[in-house]
């Protein structure tokens, strides 16, 4: 197994799959991918000497998907009348498979931040995550059709379903700013393209999950027999060197970049932490003793008005901080601007009349 069938198997080809699905060190190959994805999506992103953890996600969400996909796929896969395959082996070879995906999330490392605008940004990285998430779901559609013995358009429908699945989880789940159809508050370039994208995808998930649920629904029901490709393969081969040398290059090409964009994370971390103990002072303090480029790209600092965030702080509470004379203009100017984009909502305005009259 060399680095030319890790490229062949992210084109999806048939014998690159088998390769790695016979590799008994396939897993650990890929358990360094998944850790150089977590590199990728968040060097630049969130502060990973005090929350490490994030680092720790894709292998959660992996490993959880990977396995309810897994069971999915082989419910239909018995109903098509494979035999009873030995559950963790299986699985291993699955895992293995899923995992070597993780290359693809290589493109979320580009800075994009960096070089273009925040709603630019904001629909960059919007392309690439699509990006990656068809070449995955498609890929993951070629590795079922081949491990089974399938046509690609009756494994389409399983995996479609599960995709859809899980999009329609995140996309519920993630936060979106408030929707003002007879005005209110004024969005900024990054929330107007969240809102946009967000609710679009919320009704075109939903609407074709019934599609991929009834195309499930008939690929039960089909004649034609799949058949396990590797039931009768004993593992074989190894990981080649280069393979191991570029899945530890993968993750220490980050380490230079560090000393680059973290500090401007832990920055950032900090002041949002003091912000949400309602150590305002202290944050404002912090933001003072800084200049704006000392901050992440786009950073927009609490509260955030446009998002309906229960227990957010108070927006008078940090100004009443920030007006003070010792406090840099880029503060003042940044709340100014978000008290003026708050006033446009209406009920705000009413509920904090008294407030703004002090």
């Amino acid at each position: 197994m060399s680095i030319r069938t890790l490229l062949k198997y992210l084109v999806g080809n048939r014998e690159a799959i088998l390769q790695i699905g016979r590799t008994p060190g396939a897993p650990w190959l890929g358990a360094l991918f998944v850790l150089s994805a977590g590199f990728a999506r968040e060097y630049d992103g969130k502060d990973l000497w005090a929350e490490p953890w994030h680092l720790a996600i894709p292998f959660a969400a992996s490993l959880v998907t990977s396995f309810l996909l897994f069971l999915l796929v082989n419910g239909v896969a018995r109903a098509r009348g494979v035999g009873l395959q030995p559950f963790w082996p299986a699985y291993r070879v699955f895992l293995s498979l899923y995992w070597m995906t993780a290359p693809l999330a290589w493109l979320y490392a580009i800075p994009v931040e960096r070089m273009a605008s925040a709603g630019e940004a904001m629909q960059a990285n919007l392309w690439l995550l699509g990006t990656v998430a068809v070449w995955r779901v498609a890929l993951m559609t070629r590795v079922v059709s081949v491990l089974y013995g399938a046509s690609a358009w009756a494994t389409l429908f399983p995996v479609m379903m599960f995709a859809d699945s899980v999009a329609l989880g995140v996309l519920f789940l993630t936060p979106m700013p408030m929707f003002n159809i007879m005005g209110g508050v004024r969005l900024s370039e990054r929330e107007e393209v969240i809102l946009t994208v967000v609710f679009f995808f919320r009704i075109a998930t939903f609407a074709t999950w019934f599609v991929w649920f009834l195309g499930t629904m008939i690929t039960l029901q089909g004649q034609r027999s799949w058949q396990y490709a590797l039931a009768e393969a004993r593992p074989v081969g190894a990981v080649n060197r280069s393979l191991w040398i570029l899945g530890v290059c993968a993750i220490a090409v980050w380490l230079p970049l560090l000393p680059r964009t973290q500090p401007e994370q832990r920055l950032r971390h900090a002041v949002e932490t003091d912000f949400s103990q309602r150590r305002i002072a202290d944050a404002v303090g912090k933001m003072s003793a800084h200049r704006p480029d000392d901050f992440p790209p786009h950073w927009d600092p609490p509260p955030h008005v446009a998002y309906a965030e229960e227990g957010q702080l108070p927006l008078l509470d940090v100004l009443e901080v920030a007006i003070d004379p010792a406090v840099p203009a880029w503060i003042q100017d940044l709340y100014a601007d978000k008290l003026e984009n708050q006033m446009r909502d209406w009920s705000w305005f009413e509920n904090h009349r008294a407030d703004l009259g002090r």
